[in-house]
């Protein structure tokens, strides 16, 4: 399959990108939306998740947090650069979660639920101080919290992931 290839030298790539710089944190995220939109074909899936992609998906959206060598995870300086990294992150993982029963163990064991949390934690806090500053006790529905909890939802149907997320919680 043609397209496995190409997500197979992606994923290739974008491991051994070195993202200690600008430059390499800049490649392995593009790397990351490349797989984003690869994912929109379901026929891609297989090898996304098969051949390792997870983790750069779940890479994109750590706004902040540090890689196991220490390194911060995303370069955006600003929140909308961050808030977008984190939605295309969280609506693939969606994708992949509803896409395949047998991907969501692979999905709980790459990270996928720090990035849940993140998500949660993040626009939460946003969403209160916007309320607070308009003087408005009303919040709006958010998109990364509506897909954290279809995400949630979806990963609650593996047997396995139950205990991991109540750990985790």
């Amino acid at each position: 399959h043609k397209n496995a290839d190409i997500v197979d030298e992606l994923i290739r790539i974008g491991r051994g990108v070195d993202i200690g710089t600008n430059l390499g944190h800049e490649t392995r995220r593009s790397i990351a939306y490349s797989l984003c939109n690869l994912s929109a074909s379901p026929s891609n899936l297989p090898a996304i998740v098969e051949l390792g992609g997870l983790d750069l998906i779940i890479f994109l959206g750590r706004k902040g947090r540090k890689d196991s060598d220490g390194a911060s995870s995303n370069v955006c300086d600003d929140n909308d650069c961050a808030d977008n990294d984190l939605t295309a992150s969280l609506a693939t993982i969606k994708k992949i979660a509803a896409s395949n029963p047998e991907y969501r163990g692979h999905l709980v064991s790459t990270g996928a639920l720090d990035i849940i949390d993140l998500g949660i934690k993040r626009r939460l806090d946003s969403c209160g101080q916007q309320a607070v500053a308009a003087g408005s006790g009303h919040q709006r529905p958010l998109l990364v919290v509506e897909l954290a909890c279809s995400i949630m939802y979806l990963l609650s149907l593996n047997e396995h992931n139950k205990v991991s997320m109540l750990e985790h919680s």
